[in-house]
């Protein structure tokens, strides 16, 4: 499952893919998405960009969480993790 997901994003949000186009892609796949910055003393510049799906109801006793954290260079996306959730009994 999380494999399936990560190629998934991956094909989505390629690498090269510049920050607000990947975040109205997630967006448009019903993901939220908070872009964070680094602080240093001479420049705020992007750090990571997390989207997360929030929980979905995956059959009628489990719920799925998925969620990407997308590494970023400059003003666009470098790389991508996921990681996905299962909650039922």
């Amino acid at each position: 499952l999380g494999c399936a997901t990560r190629l998934a994003v991956r094909r989505l949000v390629p690498a090269g893919t510049a920050i607000p186009a990947a975040i109205r892609l997630m967006d448009s796949g019903g993901y939220r998405c908070v872009l964070t910055t680094l602080r240093h003393p001479r420049t705020d510049r992007p750090g990571v960009l997390w989207c997360d799906s929030g929980p979905r109801r995956v059959s009628p006793f489990v719920q799925g969480r998925w969620q990407a954290t997308f590494g970023l260079t400059g003003n666009t996306v470098a790389g991508v993790d996921v990681s996905v959730g299962l909650i039922g009994p």
